[in-house]
């Protein structure tokens, strides 16, 4: 049996005492609630402004409650996790990484599935009846708002490539998949079924992501509105193919 030292655990219990504090204070505001409403018990002169206070203060826990009701990992350590990961996972950092569609999802072309499939799961939308240039306008809104992977971004498409540039939550400047970038990537993918050559950099501006997909002279004009769909007469690349 391996002895803990009674002060570093101590420590660690303090600091996580103080952590759960600072970011779930329902706790907090719950006591407080009912500390007021007994004091509008107790002091019938004060009773109205007391229970007003008091019920406000449990609104405000309940409500906070069911917000923060999930534990969190901060950025930090998450880009940490992925950058350790990534660095083992790395086939060839030189070669620009090309995102395949297939009959089962994206996939890369040296196989194995990008962490942008997973990520954009929950949030898909309609691909069929979307231009690449509505595809990137929902991937910015899912890269920001919904899997809040970046503080901001912006994406611009032509005629066979698109580009997204991302101030990212992960503290990395590892590129490897990055999971801003392989969303973007898989979702620009799905959008025009064709394999893509993928390059990200990381700028004064943020992160760059530049997809560039095969036969670009064939897919519809991103900029145009209602327009359907890349050709449909190019096969997907099938399992047993790859």
């Amino acid at each position: 049996m391996v002895a803990v030292d009674d002060a570093v655990h101590v420590a660690a219990g303090g600091r996580r005492r103080d952590r759960v504090g600072r970011r779930a204070p329902a706790t907090a505001f719950a006591l407080v609630g009912v500390a007021l409403l007994a004091g509008g018990v107790a002091l019938p002169d004060w009773d109205t402004l007391l229970f007003v206070w008091g019920g406000t203060a449990l609104f405000v826990a309940l409500f906070v409650g069911l917000v923060a009701a999930e534990p969190t990992v901060p950025a930090t350590v998450a880009g940490d996790i992925y950058t350790v990961a990534a660095a083992r996972a790395r086939p060839d950092a030189a070669a620009p990484q090309r995102y395949v569609p297939t009959e089962s999802g994206v996939r890369f072309a040296s196989g194995g599935e990008p962490v942008g499939v997973r990520l954009l799961a929950g949030v898909r939308t309609d691909e069929a009846a979307e231009t690449p240039a509505a595809r990137a306008a929902t991937l910015v809104d899912a890269v920001v708002n919904h899997l809040e992977l970046a503080e901001r971004a912006a994406a611009t498409v032509d005629e066979s490539s698109a580009e997204l540039t991302a101030r990212s939550r992960l503290a990395t400047d590892e590129l490897y998949d990055h999971p801003v970038a392989s969303a973007f990537a898989v979702g620009i993918v799905e959008a025009v079924d064709r394999p893509a050559t993928v390059e990200s950099a990381v700028t004064d501006d943020g992160l760059v992501v530049t997809c560039r997909w095969d036969g670009g002279e064939d897919v519809p004009d991103a900029a145009a509105p209602g327009e359907a769909g890349p050709a449909a007469n190019e096969p997907r690349v099938t399992d047993e193919e790859r």
